[in-house]
């Protein structure tokens, strides 16, 4: 996952970023996200599945998740969190 937000007083309006999900045979999925809450709480997000390579290649999709902070966020130091995610997706074979 690679991704940024800006927080002030503990809220986040614009969290957004990448995920690449890599499966046990090396293919990929290509998710992005936006998320919004307050740190220390629950947020709220949603995902595009954007693309995939292999049995994922003509992805698409979205979805929903709820995000758990696990520890504190402390200045200079990186959050830990659990998303708990529900998604609708399906493979678009390209047109011949």
């Amino acid at each position: 996952t690679v991704g940024s937000a800006h927080s002030f007083k503990g809220h986040y309006e614009d969290d957004s970023g990448m995920v690449v999900c890599t499966r046990p045979d090396g293919d990929k999925i290509f998710i992005t996200y936006k998320a919004a809450g307050q740190s220390g709480k629950v947020g709220l997000g949603s995902s595009t599945y954007v693309g995939g390579t292999g049995k994922f290649a003509g992805i698409q999709g979205s979805g929903e998740f709820t995000r758990y902070t696990l520890q504190p966020i402390k200045k200079g130091a990186i959050s830990a969190s659990l998303n708990i995610a529900k998604s609708h997706w399906k493979i678009v074979e390209p047109k011949k």
